[in-house]
């Protein structure tokens, strides 16, 4: 391997955690020695010139993590313990130049971690303290599924799900889009330790109680580009849900920021927010917008009693548990970067949106058992989702209205009549509510139900009784076949 050459001075805030890099590289990736030399030797000049260094903080680049153009991964840590630099870079060196990652014009001696605040002494942003070489995947998922099913009560299949999701995490800058994984469930059924467990093993987990505000996890979310926990509850029926909508409605998608506009003396600059990353979701009711309700990987949970095993508070030693794991995963990130491969063709099958969704957990597991269990999952995901969407819901309507007029042919007849051949907007607005109801859904209003038929090729023109128009068969035919799921599938 060609040696990277790193100026001796690499970081004044992290001069002895390259032990821990040492051991965790596998032959194929290791730092060198004699840049760890270099790091070490020059650990006591760098401290005197960690002074001169601030007062030049405009040369200096800030970051979480980094993937550097030389090969390097950085990944900030936090260690209490150490009073002088809790938070430094654990490195690791992939061992190859990249050809992507950040073209930024930097040296690594001028790339720091973040400044150490309250988030993370008071636990709301959570990091490892260190990587530690972890164990072949499959153990690895299995200590995952313990911890969960230690301090959760959630079916088998979920436990696997959730722990997958939580790997994915760590990884999750290697997708260019990503799903969300939500509880949706009532009050007083674990919403708030769901939040809890799941975020407490994410990668740089920002756990967002009832007191913060959206400003707040904008900031947050942006700076640490880690995964969001988040109870909708907070926020709900208050105008700052809409913005954590925004949030959402950008943050499944790389490249894709939330443009806020802030405040700067006496006028207004916009602001491009990074939120893009995974999102453990809690809530008790689906979204409005049928977009952001297929991202979700939706868990409702069965009204039952909680099992006498689940401890009803969570005893001191979770969080040295959920460390130890975080630092097996920081480990995990480290060996499995670059090692991860995407391949679309086994969910090609599924709609677009949930081959984009899926490919996550389905790149990330090893186990063929849960991958059958996940493609099935999908599957009826994805046919309950179409069943839900408004434009399934208004086929399903015009569908049932053409057949309620046909059945009615020898009534029409007795009553000397022809049957109408027409639809109007209004009474497929009202069957399509009706079959809304019935699913639990968000009513819809004849607006929209008209801009859903202009959307289909169906021109509704004004009459007297409202606004009317002409099915023709072969037209509903097709749109029931793209759109109303098989009662069998």
């Amino acid at each position: 391997m060609t040696e990277t050459r790193v100026d001796p001075a690499t970081d004044t805030e992290s001069s002895n955690q390259l032990d821990t890099v040492a051991v965790t590289a596998p032959p194929s990736g290791v730092i060198l020695e004699s840049t760890k030399e270099q790091l070490e030797s020059a650990s006591e000049e760098c401290e005197k010139e960690a002074g001169k260094a601030e007062a030049a903080h405009e040369e200096l680049l800030r970051v979480t993590s980094l993937v550097h153009r030389n090969g390097y991964l950085l990944e900030t840590v936090y260690k209490p313990e150490d009073g002088k630099w809790p938070l430094r870079f654990n490195y690791y060196h992939l061992g190859k130049r990249r050809d992507f990652g950040s073209s930024i014009p930097f040296d690594l001696n001028k790339i720091k971690p973040p400044l150490l605040d309250d988030m993370v002494r008071q636990g709301v942003v959570l990091l490892p303290s260190r990587g530690i070489p972890p164990p072949a995947q499959a153990v690895l998922v299995d200590k995952l599924i313990r911890f969960i099913h230690r301090y959760l009560d959630i079916p088998p299949f979920w436990e696997k799900m959730v722990a997958h999701y939580i790997l994915m995490t760590w990884v999750y800058d290697r997708f260019t889009a990503v799903p969300y994984l939500r509880l949706l469930s009532e009050h007083g059924t674990g919403k708030s330790r769901f939040l809890q467990v799941v975020g407490a093993l994410c990668y740089k987990s920002i756990i967002c109680g009832g007191s913060i505000s959206v400003s707040a996890i904008f900031r947050l979310t942006d700076l640490w580009h880690g995964t969001l926990a988040l109870d909708e509850c907070d926020f709900n029926h208050s105008s700052e849900w809409v913005e954590v909508i925004r949030l959402l409605n950008c943050g499944y998608m790389a490249g894709l920021p939330a443009v806020r506009s802030e405040s700067v003396g006496r006028t207004f600059i916009p602001h491009a927010f990074h939120v893009f990353g995974p999102k453990i979701l809690a809530g008790r009711h689906r979204f409005a917008d049928s977009a952001l309700e297929s991202r979700c990987l939706t868990y409702t949970p069965e009204e039952r009693k909680l099992r006498d095993d689940v401890p009803r508070q969570l005893p001191g030693r979770f969080w040295d548990e959920a460390l130890d794991l975080r630092n097996y995963l920081l480990g995990w990130r480290f060996e499995n970067f670059d090692a991860l491969r995407v391949d679309e063709s086994p969910l090609l099958h599924l709609d677009a949106r949930l081959t984009q969704i899926g490919i996550t957990l389905y790149s990330i597991t090893k186990d063929e058992a849960f991958r059958e269990e996940y493609l099935r999952f999908l599957s009826e995901f994805g046919q309950e989702d179409r069943a839900e969407r408004p434009q399934s819901v208004v086929v399903e309507a015009m569908r049932d209205l053409i057949a309620e007029i046909e059945g009615n042919r020898d009534w029409y007849a007795e009553l000397s009549t022809e049957p109408p051949n027409f639809l109007t907007v209004k009474a497929v607005t009202d069957r399509a509510n009706a079959l809304i109801q019935e699913r639990g859904g968000n009513q819809i209003g004849p607006k929209r139900v008209g801009g859903i038929l202009r959307s289909m090729g169906l021109k509704p023109q004004r009459a007297r009784d409202g606004y009317r128009f002409s099915p023709d068969p072969n037209c509903i035919a097709q749109l029931v076949e793209k759109y109303v799921p098989k009662p069998d599938v």
